[in-house]
């Protein structure tokens, strides 16, 4: 049951590959480099991330844990909750070049995040920070910190996190798995 980095994802299908240049096309817009092969590469959405789900008392399916970025130990946490796809990627930076990531910093807004407060997971789109991952949260004292090099070292330090989670921890033994379900249930 414990994914890490890149088991989160679920590959795109070739036929798809041009997806990402027909978005830069339409919305007159470049992503870097490596964000654009991770986007050609894998899928992204609200409901795309491969996290780990068990039916609950009430028979609706809710995650085991959290997707954890692990920071130093006197940082808070950085827990992942969604990535958006690439339109609405694109649709946000097309309403949002006047708010201060992207007038001040070229960040556009990729993921949330389930952390307190208005902000989330940024992706450089300068020369001065192209490619960089970082986090942004309008309430903290450090609005913007880099966290990461690129998409990929972002996602292969991902791990799954027993925080935040609908289970409690003791109950995470009397989970099974039935063959040809995608979810869990307690036993």
């Amino acid at each position: 049951m414990i994914k890490k980095g890149f088991n989160f994802f679920q590959t795109k299908n070739a036929e798809r590959y041009l997806e990402v240049e027909n978005l830069e096309i339409t919305y007159n817009f470049k992503f870097p480099p490596l964000f654009r092969l991770f986007a050609n590469s894998f899928e992204l959405g609200e409901k795309k991330l491969q996290e780990e789900k068990y039916l609950n008392k009430f028979g609706n399916l809710s995650n085991i844990g959290s997707i954890l970025y692990p920071t130093e130990p006197d940082s808070e946490p950085i827990f992942l909750q969604k990535f958006f796809d690439l339109n609405s990627i694109l649709l946000q930076w097309t309403n949002a070049k006047e708010d201060i990531e992207w007038s001040n910093h070229k960040l556009i807004r990729i993921a949330t995040l389930g952390q307190v407060g208005f902000g989330g997971l940024y992706l450089g789109c300068d020369e001065k920070n192209f490619d960089e991952i970082w986090q942004f949260c309008a309430e903290d004292d450090i609005q913007f910190k880099k966290i990461d090099d690129n998409i990929f070292e972002f996602v292969k330090k991902l791990e799954f996190s027993y925080g935040y989670s609908n289970i409690e921890q003791e109950d995470y033994d009397k989970l099974v798995k039935l063959w040809n379900q995608n979810y869990w249930i307690l036993k």
